[in-house]
């Protein structure tokens, strides 16, 4: 049986708007698979949960002042309390308050930050990018080499005349992040599923972003890049086989290592649905 737990969600999101958003649907139906969650959802919540799981987004220097109120209670009141800090990608922020919960999740690795009881997770994906089934196309069927969909920005623009050069390229340019002209969810999941290599660079300003995620849950082979000399990612999911380049220009060398190898998609293929079992098997033991 499923423990209980008590989520609540610090958000002026609907019901509807967090289960075809971002986070939510990937925190609460995947991370948080061992629990039988009771999901509160308030922009400014009142109500005291024992041991309960607080979702807040900040990427400012401070939370609220009524968010740091709604935490204090739980610390004044002896009430143990959870966090999941959203967000955060300009790592500008004072998170001493972190001292008053029990355990607290985040995105977005930060050196800084020293406390035992931190965690850092992967960002996650969109709604609509589960891979509920755990299969995935062969390299000899999928449709394209290389693709690219999002807005050009940073070393994206290098990123993107690379892969122009390839014969079986796909690309969908997007004129900001989340805008009108972005493609749903299930189709850009469809096009990643049709690619056999997908490079991930980084997102705003930080190396992380959704997209590394979402080619991982389509069954396909992401390409990440060292930043300053450092693979980010070993701070987000420890040793992994996701290849990395130093510069995009290598791409050509990758895909033809890669565009046949089969052995290549399904030791990553196994080694990310491992990493997610225990990661939800962490989450579980740190919550109890």
């Amino acid at each position: 049986m499923k423990k209980k737990l008590t989520v609540v969600g610090i958000t002026n999101s609907t019901i509807e708007e967090i289960n075809n958003g971002w986070e939510y649907k990937y925190i609460l139906d995947d991370l948080l698979y061992y629990f039988d969650i009771d999901l509160i959802i308030s922009s400014k919540p009142t109500e005291l949960y024992e041991n309960c799981l607080i979702i807040y987004s900040c990427n400012s220097r401070n939370i609220s002042d009524e968010l740091f109120d709604y935490i204090k209670k739980y610390n004044e009141n002896k009430i143990k309390f959870n966090l999941y800090h959203i967000s955060n990608e300009n790592l500008n922020h004072n998170c001493e308050y972190y001292d008053f919960a029990n355990i607290v999740f985040r995105n977005y690795y930060d050196a800084n930050i020293n406390k035992n009881n931190v965690h850092t997770l992967p960002l996650g994906y969109k709604s609509g990018f589960k891979n509920k089934n755990k299969e995935y196309k062969k390299m000899t069927d999928k449709k394209y080499d290389i693709c690219f969909i999002g807005q050009l920005k940073s070393d994206r623009h290098n990123l993107y005349s690379i892969i122009k050069k390839f014969n079986n390229n796909f690309t969908h340019l997007t004129e900001k992040w989340d805008s009108k002209n972005s493609l749903k969810s299930s189709e850009v999941n469809e096009i990643y599923s049709e690619t056999k290599i997908i490079p991930a660079p980084m997102g705003n300003i930080n190396v992380d972003s959704f997209r590394i995620c979402e080619i991982l849950e389509s069954g396909s082979i992401p390409i990440i890049k060292l930043y300053n000399g450092n693979d980010y990612f070993i701070n987000i999911f420890g040793n992994h086989p996701i290849p990395v380049v130093s510069d995009w220009d290598e791409l050509f060398l990758v895909f033809n290592q890669l565009k046949d190898n089969e052995e290549k998609l399904k030791e990553i293929n196994e080694w990310y649905h491992n990493f997610k079992e225990n990661l939800r098997i962490k989450i579980k033991n740190l919550l109890n």
